[in-house]
């Protein structure tokens, strides 16, 4: 993670590995239910099987897609933040505020850009990150879910590298 002045937040490994066993146990429950469930099943029960199923397929294509994503998924250094979706580093003169923030299992990381910054382009934000841009009125904000991130090891990378033109925001508790 942390590497001098340079901090890197990876993908978790882990993380996948139990997103693919979760997605084939719901497959497998429901396969079971349908064709070894003794008693069988009745007709009222059939969907819920079925919906396990369907469930479970959704949450596969997405383990799967996860698994091919970059490793690296944010870079904090003295240059400023390098995020994976990002077409560039944003450089700290462009940012004007930082705020942690987690909402049940999401940790986030939201960034104000500065008036004067560059242009800065995102490719297909997360709908989690664009409501959580909505919501706390910030331009970018960074999901680091599925990453090996802590929220205490990401601050304590925040304050030893940013400069003090950068505020970040404290913890609301």
């Amino acid at each position: 993670m942390s590497e001098g002045d340079r901090f890197v937040v990876r993908r978790s490994i882990g993380m996948v590995v139990f997103q693919f066993g979760v997605a084939i146990m719901l497959i497998g429950a429901g396969i079971y239910a349908l064709a070894w469930q003794q008693p069988p099943l009745e007709a009222g029960q059939l969907p819920y099987a079925w919906l396990a199923i369907a469930a479970g397929a959704i949450a596969l294509v997405v383990a799967w897609r996860r698994a091919f994503q970059p490793a690296v998924m944010l870079v904090i250094d003295r240059n400023g933040l390098t995020w994976w979706k990002v077409n560039r580093t944003i450089r700290w003169a462009e940012i004007e505020r930082i705020s942690l923030d987690s909402y049940r299992a999401t940790f986030f990381l939201h960034v104000k850009l500065a008036p004067a910054s560059g242009d800065v382009d995102t490719s297909g934000p997360h709908p989690l990150e664009t409501f959580g841009s909505l919501v706390t009125g910030n331009d970018l904000s960074f999901r680091l879910t599925g990453s090996d991130a802590r929220r205490d090891r990401v601050r304590a990378a925040l304050e030893r590298v940013m400069p003090g033109t950068v505020t970040l925001k404290p913890d609301p508790w």
